[in-house]
């Protein structure tokens, strides 16, 4: 079906009704109004100096245009190529695949909405046809390997059929370069993509999975990990294939392009701006497994993980790679199930069952949140039930909170931290007698904690012995608890007494 013809069709169905024609009632401009939108083009960026989006005359799309494509995501402006010029953005209607019955749109969103002062971001969406069901619909977000356009999950997988027999909407985001590595912008991209879909089309926040294969499975894994905000999009499911979860070891050990374009899109290497690396690695690699202590993944314990290698894979590093994934997981517990076949040496989409991976993680929803929890935190904010409002801000911040016997909880190896804020009752404590808590660091500095929801201000905070906290005080106007229980972090038990 032709682009003119799809545009005939549009108003003749019902489901867009529910879906683009708000969008496409909202204002359609002309093609000048996003060169006025889309401001700066030229304007430089001290992390990516040579690569920066600029304006282009439209055109039609092509899907072996879209495959071929890399570089910066330019801006379209003028008449033709089906496009919307909207606040912020362009959109269209692009032709569907092969044995979907689902549309999809292309939308690119202008700097500075992508999340970048000089980048835009483009993604391809799929969306289902008719009205949604009652809690939105699930979503299937898919990141393309190295090197290559995001339309290698539309093109190269089955997924956009699967994702239309299931009723799913499929997201392609490109993360603003070929080569991203799930460097922050282009999480951030994502991001700002989420939000605005979401005015759009409903989503159901208890079935969002992600999906990656090569450079894509580090995306698909690190922006679970790091996206945790009970009050936001969390991941119900991770679909991993063969592919990177260390991107300092593929920085260490690639070929110079590589390291150039790492360095690019991280704003430097790993040892001029370690955390930039640091803060979207799921893990590092130590002696062909997954260093016990540097292990972001960990955030993701409580999640699912399909996970899928081809053991005959050239890459042999990704081999390694994912087989540590899966390892580590196991054997913290975590649900996986891990596929592991050799296809011979190939390196491709196909070596993965699409449809056995997709049923098998559909059969989840986002799960409950554990009650007892280690965290990695690159950022202040809310990371499931427990808040970091403040962290050293070029560290990795790490923590572990759990219960420890009878009204009792234990928030233990912290680094890096703070101030972390948690209602003790989501971890089945409660405030009504005497809690205990147990509190040490890793790096020898001290935390401050603060219980919320405390209802009164406490008869005493002591530490067990008899000793005396650093400090402490209490707001009735927030009902938080405020404790400093030791000046450099070293072992004690705090007794709260209401």
């Amino acid at each position: 079906m032709s682009l003119h013809s799809s545009a005939r069709w549009l108003p003749r169905h019902a489901a867009l009704c529910f879906v683009v024609l708000p969008l496409l009632l909202a204002c359609a401009l002309l093609g000048s109004r996003a060169a006025a939108q889309f401001t700066n083009p030229g304007s430089s960026d001290p992390q990516r100096p040579n690569r920066r989006s600029l304006l282009k005359l439209a055109t039609q799309f092509s899907w072996d245009e879209m495959a071929n494509f890399t570089g910066p995501v330019d801006v379209p402006v003028g008449p033709g190529g089906g496009w919307l010029y909207l606040s912020g953005y362009a959109l269209r209607l692009v032709p569907s695949v092969p044995g979907s019955t689902d549309p999809i749109a292309q939308l690119i969103l202008y700097p500075p909405n992508s999340g970048h002062p000089t980048l835009a971001e483009d993604v391809l969406i799929q969306f289902p046809l008719g009205p949604a069901p009652a809690g939105g619909w699930p979503v299937l977000i898919g990141f393309h390997p190295y090197n290559v356009s995001h339309a290698s999950l539309i093109l190269n997988t089955q997924f956009p059929q699967l994702c239309a027999q299931k009723g799913y909407v499929l997201i392609s985001p490109y993360g603003m370069s070929q080569y991203n590595f799930a460097n922050p912008t282009a999480q951030n991209a994502l991001d700002k993509t989420l939000e605005l879909i979401r005015q759009w089309i409903p989503l159901d926040p208890t079935r969002i999975y992600t999906v990656g294969f090569s450079m894509g499975s580090l995306n698909a894994v690190s922006w679970a990990m790091r996206h945790l905000d009970p009050s936001d999009l969390r991941v119900a499911g991770v679909i991993v294939h063969t592919g990177t979860q260390d991107v300092i070891e593929e920085y260490n050990t690639a070929p110079a392009a590589i390291k150039n374009q790492l360095a690019e899109v991280f704003g430097g290497t790993p040892l001029t701006v370690p955390f930039a690396y640091d803060r979207v690695n799921p893990l590092r690699m130590l002696a062909g497994a997954a260093d016990p202590d540097q292990t972001n993944v960990t955030n993701l314990l409580h999640v699912p993980f399909y996970v899928n290698v081809n053991l005959g894979d050239p890459n042999v590093k990704l081999v390694t790679q994912t087989n540590a994934l899966a390892n580590f997981l196991i054997s913290k517990g975590a649900l996986v199930n891990f596929q592991a076949a050799n296809f011979g040496p190939t390196h491709s989409w196909n070596t993965l069952n699409f449809s056995a991976a997709l049923d098998w993680i559909d059969n989840f929803t986002l799960p409950a949140d554990p009650q007892s929890v280690e965290l990695w935190s690159d950022d202040i904010g809310q990371w499931l039930q427990t808040e970091v409002r403040a962290q050293d801000a070029q560290k990795v911040a790490r923590y572990k909170l759990a219960p420890s016997g009878s009204n009792a909880l234990a928030l233990t190896a912290t680094r890096f931290l703070g101030e972390l804020a948690f209602d003790a009752r989501d971890f089945g404590a409660s405030y009504r007698s005497l809690l205990k808590l147990d509190t040490s660091s890793a790096d020898g500095t001290s935390d401050t904690l603060v219980l919320t929801g405390y209802p009164s201000a406490p008869s005493s905070v002591a530490l067990s012995g008899g000793g005396a906290v650093q400090s402490w005080s209490y707001s009735a106007a927030l009902q938080e608890l405020r404790v400093i229980p030791h000046p450099s972090g070293s072992p004690v038990q705090v007794l709260i007494t209401p």
